[in-house]
């Protein structure tokens, strides 16, 4: 046989097929059971959203997850991301008593857009957030794209009500490099024997209780 006859033997072998001259293949079983769709762990439905109209007229998404009466954090969304990222942390918030209050950048998700804003914008939109939730006090906690927007927040809330403001991978301007930063080896160092979801229910602790991680 040519290499070429043998290649062929070999894959209808290899998956089980006969030959063209032999009798043709019998037709595919029915299924009688449909496969259940596989559910999302985290909630993706807007029950818990809701939008706020801003002084410009503009909208603010927002959605609520975790204890509705406890301690409030606002939640700035990665890139891309939005409010509903927040979902996350509804079981942890739960369990932490922390309300966790997630947030639409303008532009993204319910909030409408805000043309030439600064980073300094988005804590004039939260603190009327917080006037209308009647949040006397408050934390932040952003991660990666969220974090230039937390850091305007600790420049742009009221010091009486901001808490804390918690950053975690926060996204940095590319050319400042990476010197300076916390390693992986750092961070498992501080958090030593903790696992993921520990680590995160150590960062909505710190939120409210120490200020810091």
């Amino acid at each position: 046989m040519s290499p070429l006859s043998d290649l062929k033997a070999y894959l209808l072998r290899l998956f089980n097929l006969s030959p063209t001259t032999s009798s043709p293949a019998s037709p595919p079983a029915v299924l009688t059971d449909e496969p259940e769709p596989r559910k999302c762990r985290f909630r993706l439905d807007n029950d818990s959203s809701d939008t706020l109209t801003l002084p410009d007229g503009r909208k603010f998404g927002y959605a609520q997850y975790g204890s509705p009466t406890g301690q409030p954090i606002f939640y700035l969304h990665v890139l891309p991301g939005s409010r509903i990222e927040a979902a996350f942390f509804h079981d942890m918030g739960l369990k932490l008593d922390a309300r966790i209050i997630g947030v639409d950048r303008p532009g993204i998700g319910w909030s409408s857009p805000q043309p030439e804003r600064t980073l300094l914008d988005h804590p004039k939109d939260l603190e009327q957030l917080a006037k209308h939730l009647e949040l006397d006090e408050y934390s932040i906690l952003a991660i990666s794209g969220g974090g230039p927007y937390a850091l305007a927040c600790a420049m742009g809330l009221p010091r009486e009500r901001l808490k804390c403001v918690s950053i975690v991978c926060g996204l940095g301007p590319p050319d400042i490099g990476m010197r300076g930063r916390i390693s992986s080896a750092g961070w498992d160092s501080h958090l030593d024997g903790v696992g993921p979801p520990g680590k995160l229910i150590h960062i909505l602790f710190c939120c409210f209780f120490y200020g810091s991680w």
